[in-house]
């Protein structure tokens, strides 16, 4: 066992590692959620400007999670979890409602919870996939994905990547006729 561990703390641990491995998280979250928004006609057809906008931020918010705390795993697992809750609310209300979820109804969470028990919530294979993904993900960040950049970098890339997920939340996806 000694010996596993000595082999595991050999590997490397750079920042560039980390990011690689968060811009493949930031991907593959981005599928998962975009597969789960399906609205009546309304599907993802594929196009790369679509894929992209719905990848900009939550590539944004892993970067700022990772560059806050230095630790690849926690921005994994937090960012995953909240695009996990966040999808799948989306998809349960669509499914039960017929109509997709709004800033507006993160305020009504309890409501919604304690409606819950009026219908048969089932997860889909792809949630279940998507868990799993967000465990593995996270362990990988974990064994793989120790390195950070130094302080000023990281405070330099905070601060850039928190104005660009402001500035997306204020400029681009309220605009209807961009996004």
């Amino acid at each position: 066992m000694k010996r596993a561990w000595t082999k595991l703390n050999t590997l490397p641990r750079r920042a560039w590692l980390s990011l690689i491995l968060l811009a493949l998280t930031s991907v593959l979250y981005s599928e998962f959620s975009l597969s789960l928004s399906v609205w009546g006609d309304v599907r993802w057809n594929g196009t790369l400007p679509l894929f992209l906008l719905n990848l900009l931020p939550v590539l944004l918010l892993l970067l700022v999670l990772w560059l806050a705390f230095g630790q690849s795993w926690l921005a994994a697992l937090a960012t995953g979890v909240l695009l996990w809750y966040l999808s799948a609310g989306n998809y349960f209300k669509l499914l039960f409602r017929d109509t997709p979820l709004e800033w507006a109804d993160l305020y009504h969470i309890r409501e919604g919870l304690q409606m819950s028990d009026q219908y048969n919530v089932v997860y889909t294979p792809v949630m279940w996939l998507w868990s799993f993904t967000i465990a593995a993900l996270t362990v990988l960040c974990f064994l793989l994905g120790r390195g950070k950049p130094p302080a000023l970098v990281r405070l330099l890339g905070l601060t850039a990547s928190g104005i660009a997920l402001l500035a997306c939340f204020y400029n681009i996806y309220p605009d209807n006729e961009l996004y």
